[in-house]
């Protein structure tokens, strides 16, 4: 298991509205890379702002200390149950379809540092890769465009915005609804400020991504 203080070749935290991106979400059975296991995995490829290809796919984590994949607790959050667990797929086959699916992908997702580090350490214990792909956390822009909001959770920004998460906490669909809150911050943010740049240039120098659209 990799240190998570010395993941040395992780990507940059980065700001922009690429053309070309990789939305990314993921299931986990707990909260920490060193201690818990990848479920889900869920992402869509997109390639000058067009859908281009999509990975779904369910993995088969290592079994906890009373015997399980994963607690009653995560079940009822996410729907994912021992009994689909246990006929998933193992997960370096999983992790490797993954990695290449992704490429050099710049990666976007909601609080996506936990997904990142999780797929980060995931990749390098079953595949010894690195992941250095830069990536995009959209959490940062709901905070600078909404600042008053209590709340910026992605359930809070799709009832703000009226989008429809078919099934929460399942890895496609809450990419599907992270690309829907990512659209409307990019209208958002030529609405404030009035092009593209102006918003990206509130953050600092090297978070900002090139702007292609």
């Amino acid at each position: 298991m990799i240190n998570s203080n010395s993941r040395e070749f992780k990507g940059r935290s980065l700001v922009g509205f690429p053309q070309d991106f990789c939305v990314v979400d993921i299931e986990t059975t707990g909260l920490r890379p060193s201690d818990d296991g990848i479920i889900e995995i869920g992402a869509i490829m997109y390639e000058n702002g067009r859908e281009a290809d999509t990975f779904s796919s369910l993995l088969q984590p290592k079994v906890n200390a009373m015997g399980d994949y994963v607690s009653p607790f995560i079940t009822q959050l996410t729907g994912i149950t021992n009994e689909m667990l246990d006929s998933a797929p193992p997960a370096e086959d999983v992790l490797a379809e993954f990695f290449d699916f992704l490429g050099d992908s710049i990666i976007v997702g909601y609080n996506v540092n936990f997904d990142v580090n999780f797929l980060y350490d995931a990749i390098y214990e079953h595949l010894g890769e690195y992941m250095t792909n830069d990536y995009i956390d959209i959490l940062r822009m709901a905070k600078k465009l909404y600042p008053d909001m209590p709340h910026h959770r992605l359930g809070d920004m799709t009832a703000k915005f009226g989008i429809i998460n078919k099934s929460a906490h399942r890895a496609l669909s809450d990419v599907e609804a992270t690309y829907g809150c990512f659209k409307e911050f990019k209208t958002e943010a030529e609405i404030q400020h009035g092009d593209l740049n102006a918003f990206i240039n509130l953050f600092p120098q090297k978070a900002r991504c090139d702007n292609e659209g």
